[in-house]
């Protein structure tokens, strides 16, 4: 894995430890995370989800344990075109010019 994907995989797994806590700290962001989980992030960090994303959340009883793999940037390499991500990475953020969004890349409390 290289380098840049490393950090790119590290900032996810440090903004879902947060969300996570945040969940255990707050009964009331836990149930809405649970009911509609792309709203409640969307609260949570202040600005939209793309629509492309979609968000699953899972809660764990005794019996279930789930294990989830990150997303790795140079997994998608060689599949065709360039992806938004990737030419956000090159251009330092991403703006929808059809929606209303823009996320800087660098921001690691945001993981879009």
């Amino acid at each position: 894995m290289s380098k840049m994907d490393e950090e790119y995989v590290e900032r996810q797994l440090s903004w879902n430890r947060q969300v996570v806590q945040h969940a255990l700290d707050d009964p009331v962001f836990r149930t809405e995370l649970l009911s509609d989980p792309k709203r409640a992030l969307e609260r949570k960090l202040g600005t939209l989800v793309p629509n492309a994303v979609e968000v699953r959340v899972l809660r764990q009883n005794a019996r279930q344990l789930y294990v989830v793999l990150p997303h790795i940037p140079s997994d998608d390499e060689g599949e065709g075109e360039v992806d938004v991500e990737q030419l956000g990475s090159v251009t330092g953020g991403i703006t929808e010019t059809r929606g209303s969004w823009t996320i800087p890349l660098e921001d690691e409390t945001n993981p879009f």
